[in-house]
């Protein structure tokens, strides 16, 4: 499973350039970012299907806004990733518009499932 968070962050990286697990952002940190969470879902044979939410966050106080997160985000349905270790396809499962606690903060989580295959078995 390290593998899967580092490889899963990575390409969250491609997206944002600030990347948080389990919602332990920076509370003056840069904006927007991005938080994730991984649950495991359900074990098909060799394979595990996970389930991811991808929270963005934003003030709206620059030009790059949720929404064209959200757009950069479901390009990653269907991304396949493999190394000599492990493999894993994205695939989006819905979009939810969250609401925030502070009016000062714009929110949407993105959901995908991720299907991985451990190829150190």
């Amino acid at each position: 499973m390290r593998e899967l968070k580092k490889q899963l962050r990575n390409t969250l990286l491609s997206i944002c350039p600030n990347v948080y697990a389990f919602e332990k952002a920076p509370a003056d940190g840069p904006v927007p970012y991005l938080t994730y969470d991984l649950a495991q879902g359900t074990n098909i044979e060799d394979q595990i299907v996970w389930i991811v939410d991808v929270d963005i966050w934003d003030k709206n106080i620059n030009e790059i806004n949720v929404d064209d997160l959200v757009k950069k985000l479901k390009k990653l349905n269907r991304f396949n990733f493999i190394n000599d270790k492990i493999q894993f396809s994205m695939h989006l499962d819905r979009i939810i518009n969250t609401k925030s606690e502070s009016l000062d903060w714009k929110r949407k989580t993105v959901v995908f499932n991720i299907r991985y295959y451990d190829r150190e078995v």
